[in-house]
C-alpha cells in the first residue's frame, strides 16, 4: 500500500501535459477513477495500482514514486551508497564511448546479480521536499548519486557544472532550478524535457536540445545500475576501459 502524503500535485501536471484526466488514467490502469482521485489528493491506494499508473504515464516506477512525495520501495532504490563516486565515474567513461558500447555495457549490467528484496520493503527515509526542484534531485539520488556524484554525472553528459553545494541547495529549496538547466537533467534522467518540466512547473527554455542516442543509453545505463555495488560497477568500468 502507499502511504498517505500530500496532494501528488507534479502528477497531475504531468496528466494535463500529456492530456490525460483521471477518468482516462483509471481506464487505461484498470482502476476506479476513485483510486486516482484518492492518490491524487494525497490517499492510500495499492502499490500495483500504482505501477500501473506510472506505466500509463510512461515514467520509470521509481522516478514516479519520487515525484509523488512517497518513500520509493527498497527494490527500486540503490544497494550500496559507497559506489556513488563509481556511477559518476561510469558515466564520466561511457559518454567517451559510442552507443554501442554502452549498450554492451547494459548487457553486462543486466547480467550482474542484484540482492533478492520484497516489494513491501521500504528505506528509512522521510519524505520532505522544499520546492519542486527537491523531485529532480531526489530521482538524481535515487540513481545512486550524492551531491558530488551529481556534479561530475552531470557535467560529462551534459556539458554543465554545478557544484555539490548547489544540488544540496536545490535538494533544500533554497535554490530553484532555471528554466535552461531543465534539459542538462532532463539529459541526465532520461526524461523528455517536456514531461520533467510538467512535473516541476516550469515553462521550457525557448532552445531545448534533445537527447542523443549516446546520452540516452547512458541515462539507462544509470537506471540499468541502481541496484548493483561498488565493486560491481567498477568490473563494468574495467571491462569499458579495455
Amino acid at each position: 500500500m502507499s502511504e498517505a502524503g500530500p496532494r501528488r500535485v507534479a502528477i497531475g501536471r504531468l496528466m494535463g501535459y500529456l492530456g490525460i484526466s483521471e477518468a482516462d488514467l483509471a481506464d487505461r490502469a484498470g482502476c476506479r477513477q476513485a483510486d486516482v482521485e484518492s492518490f491524487l489528493g494525497g490517499g492510500v491506494i495499492q502499490d500495483d495500482v500504482i505501477a500501473r499508473m506510472a506505466e500509463v504515464l510512461d515514467m520509470d516506477l521509481a522516478d514516479f514514486y519520487a515525484a509523488s512525495e512517497m518513500a520509493i520501495p527498497g527494490c527500486l532504490t540503490p544497494v550500496d551508497a559507497a559506489a556513488s563516486d563509481s556511477v559518476a565515474a561510469l558515466a564520466q567513461l561511457a559518454m567517451k564511448a559510442s552507443a554501442d558500447d554502452v549498450r554492451r555495457m547494459r548487457v553486462m549490467a543486466g547480467g550482474l546479480s542484484s540482492p533478492d528484496c520484497s516489494q513491501d520493503d521500504r528505506p528509512p527515509e522521510e519524505v520532505r521536499y522544499r520546492g519542486d526542484g527537491a523531485i529532480v534531485i531526489r530521482m538524481l539520488q535515487n540513481r545512486n548519486l550524492s551531491f558530488g556524484g551529481m556534479a561530475y554525472a552531470v557535467l560529462p553528459m551534459s556539458g554543465l557544472y554545478l557544484s555539490p553545494s548547489t544540488y544540496a541547495m536545490i535538494r533544500a529549496g533554497r535554490r530553484p532550478i532555471k528554466p535552461v538547466e531543465l534539459n542538462v537533467f532532463a539529459v541526465t534522467l532520461g526524461i523528455p524535457p517536456g514531461k520533467l518540466a510538467a512535473l516541476v512547473g516550469l515553462e521550457l527554455a525557448d532552445v531545448m536540445h534533445p537527447a542523443t542516442e549516446l546520452q540516452q543509453e547512458v541515462a539507462r545505463l544509470m537506471v540499468d545500475v541502481r541496484r548493483l555495488d561498488k565493486a560491481q560497477i567498477r568490473s563494468i568500468i574495467q571491462e569499458g576501459e579495455r
